[in-house]
């Protein structure tokens, strides 16, 4: 009887469904897969470049995914983006993006529209990255007489970058936060192409004001503003003792940020950085002794310091920007001299910034080849 029931309701559900065209939905042939999306904008409006996958032409075996650009032209964005499913017979799905680049001149003139368009956009990731080129967007893809750089390609460009200090990656809900936040400015890394390789590497990284690109950092800088924020990782410095010049490599840094009691208060950062010398002037085998080892953690701590202290000076004292958010953690003395929604520092903060860092250097020794 229980199964005669169970066979009644499966033939009722069987009956009662739609398909998916019927709800409004689409079939994955009937879907333009979007990998990678790139934006542009001159005194015509903008230029839309996709990267999409070419479904036709798919290896059977699933092995490889080829992929073919469009691109679109439009007075507005979405008029540009308005334009894919006529063109292509296609409904696109943004949802598979991996990132969105951003080409210089639009970046200079304002994201307001683009970023407008996602935020509305329910197909969007919101967690999708986001970059700016210090070139046209489109170009950063190849050509159809060229050969394309994958989309993923770039996006490991972007995560090695960011994994190695040369830039700050960050999520496209982020940089909309920030960029709506009026106590703070956006940043994203710069994506670089070498025409000659057709290789993309990702180097320094981009800060916003209104939803403009402003600033930019060099590789120290942004060495710097990530150790701020505590999040520098796998990065490489280098330093010089009497015994030669060694390569480090930051594996780990974390960062206790408190503000001093007294009259002239003062941001005090402590930072905890672990380091392995991968690299340094020697012959054959060569085994760091405890007084080598103390004069290389002596010189990195040095440099941390410099890079940090040159760091604080750009974002919060040249720049006016509250990037790392240091002063969110702290009751001012004197709130009647801060708006609500800028942090910046006044005389209250004698010497502005104190930060000590701390290191430790495990690994010692290498064979060179």
């Amino acid at each position: 009887m229980k199964k005669i029931i169970c066979i009644f309701i499966l033939f009722c559900i069987l009956l009662t469904s739609v398909g998916c065209d019927a709800l409004g939905g689409h079939e994955l042939g009937q879907r333009l897969i979007i990998e990678a999306i790139g934006i542009d904008s001159d005194e015509n409006g903008y230029l839309l470049t996709l990267q999409a996958l070419d479904l036709k032409n798919t290896d059977p075996s699933g092995s490889k995914h080829p992929t073919k650009l469009l691109r679109f032209r439009g007075k507005t964005l979405g008029d540009a983006f308005g334009g894919i499913a006529g063109a292509t017979g296609l409904t696109p799905l943004y949802s598979q993006a991996r990132f969105i680049l951003f080409g210089r001149s639009a970046a200079e003139t304002g994201l307001g529209a683009p970023l407008d368009f996602f935020m509305r956009e329910y197909n969007a990731r919101s967690d999708v990255l986001i970059a700016v080129t210090d070139g046209p967007a489109s170009d950063f893809f190849g050509s159809d007489d060229n050969e394309t750089i994958a989309a993923e390609e770039i996006e490991l460009a972007m995560e090695s970058g960011s994994n190695t200090g040369q830039c700050a990656k960050i999520p496209l809900y982020c940089f909309v936060s920030l960029s709506l936040s009026e106590s703070d400015t956006a940043y994203c890394p710069i994506l670089k192409k070498d025409e000659k390789q057709n290789t993309v590497t990702c180097h320094r990284t981009a800060f916003f004001r209104d939803g403009k690109w402003t600033d930019t950092t060099d590789e120290r800088l942004t060495e710097g503003f990530l150790l701020l924020q505590g999040e520098l990782k796998n990065a490489t410095v280098t330093v010089h003792t009497n015994d030669g010049a060694f390569t480090l490599r930051v594996i780990n840094a974390e960062r206790e940020i408190k503000l001093s009691g007294d009259a002239n208060s003062q941001i005090i950062m402590n930072v905890k950085v672990v380091a392995d010398v991968i690299e340094y002037e020697s012959g054959g085998f060569y085994d760091l002794g405890e007084e080598e080892v103390n004069a290389v953690g002596s010189a990195l701590k040095k440099e941390l310091e410099s890079i940090l202290k040159d760091a604080f000076q750009t974002f919060y004292t040249d720049w006016n920007m509250d990037v790392c958010r240091l002063f969110r953690r702290f009751r001012l003395l004197h709130p009647n001299k801060y708006s609500s929604y800028n942090y910046t520092i006044l005389e209250d903060f004698a010497d502005g910034f104190i930060c000590y860092v701390s290191v430790t250097v495990r690994r010692t020794g290498r064979e060179q080849m």
